[in-house]
């Protein structure tokens, strides 16, 4: 069992296969009956895609999460767009990651196991229009070496050159941090530090615009990523409850630096970005495409209320999701 800092249970890590045999991670909680999986795509060979480019994945991605939700088993969402510096063995690109939590109808692992497995293609089809090659179901070791690479960005060149050989062999028991020290204000983690900011939905909120600032290159921030977070409400209909943006540094030094990654946001939504006062290791969490559940599967100090204000254009918001699932049959 594995359990990442911020998060309110462990969670185990295991693969399955879909119809066409496949192989595919599962990410299940420890204390629940719910399986995540996670779809990567890479979107752009671009360090700082553009806010036209990041508009039209927003609006491809949530067809596919509307598809989705199609089958009454979608619960939770998370969508990650993370660019990172280039590597001696990779190149500076930006990658999304979809991870999708289902609840399957059935009970036992098996049947559940096999129930989430025929999901997998129709999901790929949906998903097939982001970037050049679509998107591909994460194995387990890739699901472990993204978290990983979150936690302990010193192993990034060590990951990416296994990759041209017999992979890292990482296990979910490996893709956490193996120290962690959460301030008010940051969290170091494996001799790197990282900020988390926290934007709610409501009207005037443009995930485009702050995801093209964000991703935007910055000096000393080794990593930067934005994680919007969806769920399905009773009535099955899609919810965006806003965005978690995270800026990694190596170093407490180059702590300033990604603060600058905040000023950078554009605008009316840089009034709105709130830093994540107190609750920074679980907001990092929320920002990796594991499909938790927000607030449920978050260790409290979270502060719940900013995202509780999103419930005032729920109807709003279901009326616009609606009328997109209708153009997307």
């Amino acid at each position: 069992m594995g359990r990442l800092p911020g998060l309110a249970g462990g969670f185990k890590l295991f693969e399955a296969h879909d119809a066409y045999q496949r192989p595919f991670a599962i990410l299940e909680p420890m204390a629940g009956h719910r399986h995540t999986v996670v779809f990567e795509a890479v979107v752009s060979s671009s360090e700082s895609p553009s806010w036209a480019d990041l508009a039209a994945w927003t609006e491809q991605w949530e067809r596919a999460l509307h598809l989705a939700g199609r089958s009454g088993r979608a619960k939770a969402a998370t969508v990650t767009l993370e660019s990172a510096e280039a590597t001696d063995h990779d190149a500076a690109v930006v990658r999304v990651r979809v991870g999708l939590s289902l609840v399957p109808a059935q009970r036992d692992e098996l049947g559940s196991t096999a129930e989430t497995g025929s999901l997998i293609p129709r999901l790929s089809g949906a998903l097939s229009v982001l970037g050049s090659g679509g998107a591909r179901p994460v194995r387990a070791a890739g699901l472990a070496e993204t978290v990983r690479m979150a936690y302990d960005p010193t192993v990034v060149g060590f990951i990416t050159e296994s990759r041209l050989g017999a992979g890292s062999r990482l296990t979910w028991r490996d893709a956490t941090a193996a120290h962690v020290r959460e301030a008010w204000d940051h969290v170091a983690h494996d001799g790197a530090v990282s900020v988390s900011w926290m934007l709610a939905d409501r009207d005037g909120f443009d995930a485009p615009i702050v995801a093209a600032d964000w991703l935007s290159p910055h000096s000393m921030t080794v990593r930067r990523r934005v994680g919007l977070l969806y769920r399905w409400d009773r009535s099955g209909g899609l919810e965006r409850l806003g965005l978690v943006a995270t800026a990694t540094a190596l170093g407490k030094s180059a702590l300033q630096s990604a603060d600058s990654t905040a000023l950078a946001v554009s605008g009316a939504q840089r009034l709105s970005l709130r830093r994540a006062y107190g609750a920074q290791a679980p907001a990092f969490a929320a920002a990796l495409p594991l499909g938790l559940e927000v607030p449920g599967d978050l260790r409290l100090p979270l502060p719940v209320r900013a995202w509780q204000q999103s419930r005032s254009a729920k109807a709003r918001r279901g009326r616009t999701f609606a009328r997109g699932a209708r153009s997307a049959r």
